[in-house]
């Protein structure tokens, strides 16, 4: 018969992780943020829609460029490229989401800094 070990800290670490989501469960219900939620259902419901559809699109549009070219990338004639081809596909995921931020957080014509949200 076998007996498995835990780690010692395995019992405080669930136990912290337990308060933090009863903490976080309460400051929702009382900040009033579920109630904001809620008289939202019908837009969170639609938006909930668009993104299940969408996302199996966009993730078999990256599995059909991805895939080919990782093989690509491993094989003789491109990999010693690969270092270089990788981090330009990277700056390509990145670049969109700097310009977003940019976007959101640009400098108002007063020269103060908005506060940036989402």
């Amino acid at each position: 018969m076998t007996t498995q070990t835990r780690f010692p800290a395995a019992s405080y670490v669930s136990t912290v992780s337990a308060g933090a989501l009863f903490a976080f469960g309460a400051w929702v219900a009382f900040s009033g943020l579920l109630d904001t939620i809620l008289s939202c259902r019908g837009d969170i419901v639609y938006l909930a829609g668009q993104h299940f559809v969408l996302v199996p699109y966009q993730s078999a549009i990256a599995v059909a460029i991805g895939l080919p070219l990782g093989i690509a990338l491993t094989r003789k004639p491109l990999a010693c490229h690969a270092d270089a081809i990788t981090l330009v596909i990277n700056l390509g995921t990145t670049i969109p989401t700097l310009l977003f931020w940019l976007s959101r957080c640009r400098l108002s014509e007063s020269g103060r800094r908005p506060p940036c949200s989402a």
